[in-house]
């Protein structure tokens, strides 16, 4: 299982092509990596952001999905564990005057003010975090977002040993994610492993699922 320290891995990492060197689930799907990226892109990122939004991204990397988010949003908080990830994407992104980055602890976010960020994002990376860093997070999540904001969060789903194995996948499971989500007054507005036309894009080969949370909606 891998543990904070173990996924400190990721700031040592070469990223020799800023992320984008995954391909195998698109490889998986059948499709050309960019359209599969593009599914992506439009069936969970373009939905949820509006020109006004706070968009969070947490795990960003080198960057690989900052470019969608940051050009279709006000604001663009990216925020990773991995000191050179940070220091890479400041120096990637100079030229986003809507952009800031940071480094936090590996599992809060408290340089994010409650109830100020409308899209909470996060690929590719807590298929890597065990459920006690998720729970953390989880409730950092719900203090940040604000009324009726939402997240998008790709874990692992209900993996086999081998596919964990092989994919270096955590314990956490779709039903303990969704079980997490509403002990932190989370809403699971839906948890999908495929999208895009005829369902064409998923993420099975390591058993991933895409869960949408929404907090709800404050009237005063």
């Amino acid at each position: 299982m891998p543990s904070l320290e173990e996924n400190r891995f990721w700031d040592r990492y070469d990223w020799p092509q800023d992320g984008d060197e995954w391909t195998d689930q698109a490889a998986y799907c059948g499709m050309d990596y960019g359209t599969w990226k593009q599914d992506v892109v439009a069936a969970f990122i373009t939905p949820n952001i509006s020109a006004n939004a706070t968009v969070l991204e947490l795990a960003m990397g080198h960057g690989r999905w900052t470019p969608f988010l940051a050009q279709r949003s006000r604001r663009y908080i990216g925020i990773d564990f991995g000191p050179s990830c940070v220091n890479f994407c400041l120096a990637r992104f100079a030229n986003l005057s809507n952009a800031e980055f940071y480094t936090n602890d590996g599992h809060t976010i408290p340089m994010v003010a409650s109830s100020s960020v409308h899209f909470i994002w996060s690929f590719d990376s807590f298929v890597h975090i065990e459920p006690d860093i998720t729970t953390a997070y989880m409730a950092e999540f719900a203090r940040v977002l604000s009324s009726g904001g939402r997240c998008v969060i790709h874990h692992p789903g209900t993996p086999s040993s081998l596919q964990r194995l092989q994919g270096g996948r955590s314990a956490l499971t779709r039903d303990l994610f969704a079980r997490l989500a509403r002990n932190c007054g989370l809403t699971v507005r839906s948890q999908v492993d495929c999208w895009g036309p005829g369902g064409r894009s998923n993420t099975r080969l390591f058993a991933d699922c895409v869960s949408t949370l929404e907090k709800s909606v404050v009237i005063s």
